[in-house]
């Protein structure tokens, strides 16, 4: 044998071990970049990423964070995870709690299941951020009317914001309908079953986060619709004190009461009872439900109406105040009117045309001129009917539920806030709290043909495409931003993240609209819209000021919807 035969022999077999090494290492160390050994267990992630706008980050999703509330913990307090050994495959998409989905496209869970109690995480590449920095963290969870939604839409796609911002993103899904927030005093069933999901969450969050590179020591909530409600409920929990730093609000129907015990338990549980055949105080019975009986019962309660309590019936499944528990012991307006909220950095905020999606679900046909006096003079009497009839002036022609839908828009949702922040920043002239209005029209139809009227309408949810800049980065058959969409999409990403990160939306920004701080004296807003974002002061003052002189007495609502059930 020659020698540089023999010299190749032996030399092939270290080249070979030198090459698997090499692959072996370059594997490893990509795959060690999403294992988090957390105090809980080890999770493995993967790395999200969307190469149109060179976006990538650490993505661990499908966490449980609570044990499945089946069997024995259906209808009982969330019991948290227990710690587990191996690793936990944090690159799977979850199901969706029981519901009947009717939200628009890419929002309904693909699948669902009872065993739903999960989070999404989204992290900054490790390579993007100082070693053992820890970054600020946004809890946020969606919404859906307590009763529909999941976190693993697309909308809420953490991956653009978690790259660009350097804040660790977290999506949690909760219990909805009446699993989550059926309360019955005859069976003991507490409610707020989605509530304690959330609270196991955010206490989840202040043990493991710092293992993915969050801070637990600044932590924001946020959430839209119900998960605005939610965010506010916990604004004023004492049990949730110590567990966020900070909230976002979008779209908190405010006006809207929270339900009382008592209550439901007459005329929500003894109905929901009798529909799945139970005697409303067997508590075993309940527990032995099927899911399609819940289901049908909860699709039955949806459409239930008792007039004595139209505001049940229009919103069923919601928060329960409890005066002896300390989860919810207040109504919102009565928190704030004593002071009993946790004093922290605020946003909220909502869009231009909130009501609209609801007037029309709730009015399938079009309103006369007639119909629409007719309904403010039965809700509001003859004197202060005549007061908002001459605020808002119908025109002689065509359908009034554009009308109804301003006016809903006002007294539910924009003038109950504007008294709220008043009140907030009047005890509180330090506090950092902002507001904002979204009044941007989408250039597609991101709506579906369930909802129609809203193609051209800002919507109730419209903003939060652009809040996660979620259709930045997932490209769909015709939904995609226009490039003055793109722009007012990443403004507010910016705007937002800088509160999460600073306790202020303008952070360290250039940008070249400065956001003020929201006082009872100059009461500023940010517009956000195309072509550009602007301030506005005291928006729509008149308005607000005659419902601040009328009030927000749940008297009134409960007329209004009482009346638009019987059209």
């Amino acid at each position: 044998m020659s020698q540089t035969h023999s010299l190749v022999n032996n030399t092939l077999p270290i080249l070979l071990l030198l090459v698997f090494l090499f692959i072996h290492t370059v594997s490893t160390s990509a795959d060690e970049e999403v294992i988090v050994r957390a105090p809980i267990g080890t999770y493995q992630g993967f790395i999200s990423q969307f190469t149109e706008y060179q976006a990538t980050a650490r993505a661990f999703t499908g966490i449980r964070y609570a044990q499945a509330p089946v069997g024995s913990l259906r209808w009982k307090p969330t019991q948290p995870v227990n710690p587990f050994s191996g690793i936990y495959n944090a690159n799977i998409e979850t199901p969706g709690c029981p519901q009947r989905c009717e939200l628009p496209p890419h929002t309904c869970p693909k699948t669902q299941s009872e065993d739903c109690l999960f989070l999404n995480l989204y992290t900054p590449r490790l390579g993007a951020i100082p070693k053992d920095q820890l970054l600020p963290v946004y809890v946020f969870f969606p919404g859906g009317h307590f009763e529909q939604g999941t976190p693993n839409s697309i909308l809420y796609d953490g991956t653009f914001i978690a790259n660009k911002t350097s804040i660790v993103m977290v999506i949690a899904g909760y219990r909805l309908g009446a699993l989550g927030w059926l309360a019955n005093a005859n069976a003991q069933m507490s409610g707020n079953y989605g509530f304690m999901d959330q609270l196991t969450v955010l206490k989840w969050v202040q043990n493991n986060i710092a293992a993915f590179g969050g801070d637990p020591k600044r932590v924001t909530i946020g959430g839209q619709s119900a998960g605005a409600t939610s965010t506010t409920a916990h604004l004023i929990s004492p049990a949730s004190k110590g567990l966020f730093h900070q909230v976002i609000v979008e779209s908190n129907p405010l006006v809207l009461p929270m339900r009382l015990m008592d209550d439901v338990t007459i005329n929500l549980a003894t109905p929901f009872a009798k529909q799945v055949g139970c005697d409303v105080s067997d508590f075993s019975c309940f527990q032995n439900l099927s899911i399609d009986s819940i289901l049908q019962a909860q699709y039955y309660m949806d459409s239930y109406k008792n007039l004595s309590i139209p505001l049940e019936t229009f919103l069923p499944w919601a928060p329960t105040v409890a005066s002896f528990d300390k989860l919810i012991p207040y109504q919102t307006f009565e928190a704030v009117q004593k002071g009993y909220y946790h004093k922290v950095p605020m946003i909220f905020g909502n869009v231009a045309e909130e009501a609209l999606i609801f007037i029309y679900m709730g009015i399938k046909k079009k309103m006369t001129t007639l119909d629409y006096v007719a309904l403010l003079y039965a809700v509001f009497g003859i004197e202060d009917g005549a007061r908002v009839l001459n605020w808002y002036r119908p025109l002689l022609d065509g359908d009034k539920r554009p009308e109804v839908s301003i006016m809903g828009t006002d007294y539910i949702f924009l003038c109950p806030l504007r008294n709220v922040l008043s009140q907030i920043t009047t005890q509180n002239p330090q506090l950092p709290v902002y507001n904002f209005i979204f009044n941007h029209v989408l250039t597609f139809d991101a709506w579906g043909p369930k909802y129609t009227y809203c193609v051209g309408h800002v919507c109730h949810g419209a903003e939060l495409p652009f809040v996660f800049h979620s259709l930045g980065v997932h490209t769909l058959p015709d939904m995609h931003f226009s490039p003055q969409e793109d722009v007012l999409s990443t403004s507010i990403v910016n705007y937002f993240t800088n509160f999460v990160k600073f306790g202020n939306p303008n952070g360290n920004s250039t940008s070249s609209v400065t956001w003020p701080q929201f006082s009872a004296n100059n009461r500023q807003t940010m517009m956000f819209q195309t072509p550009a974002n602007q301030l506005v002061k005291d928006y729509k003052k008149s308005y607000c000021d005659e419902w601040d002189y009328i009030g927000y007495d749940h008297g009134w609502l409960n007329q209004l919807i009482d009346q638009l059930k019987k059209n």
